[in-house]
């Protein structure tokens, strides 16, 4: 009896951890709720996305820009007075920044060296 219970707790704690993706965790040693993303964009432009919170890091080749989160019916937008930032699930947008156009950017996967020539 005791086992089946350990065995049923096990299984719904992997079912929670397989719907969750795995950005929603900690990522790369990062604390819960904390995450740093990489977008590369045609023409091999990329930038950098930290995020706490409801604030976000946006770090170009020029700039590195501090974003406030707002409300967005498409996935997540972070934005200051002059730099915003817009991620619906793999594809992100960075708009008023140095150093772009940053456009058609894709989530780079660690170790997915095929993501770079499908941009």
């Amino acid at each position: 009896m005791r086992s089946a219970s350990l065995l049923h707790l096990l299984h719904i704690g992997a079912l929670i951890f397989s719907i969750v993706p795995y950005r929603c965790w900690a990522a790369k040693g990062e604390g819960l709720g904390r995450e740093t993303l990489i977008f590369a964009c045609k023409d091999n432009v990329r930038f950098t996305v930290k995020i706490e919170a409801s604030r976000a890091t946006v770090v170009t080749s020029a700039a590195s820009h501090e974003l406030s989160s707002h409300r967005s019916s498409i996935g997540r937008r972070y934005s200051s007075e002059q730099v915003t930032f817009i991620q619906d699930q793999d594809r992100g947008v960075l708009t008023g920044a140095d150093g772009g156009p940053y456009h058609n950017c894709r989530l780079v996967v660690p170790g997915d060296d095929a993501q770079k020539s499908n941009l």
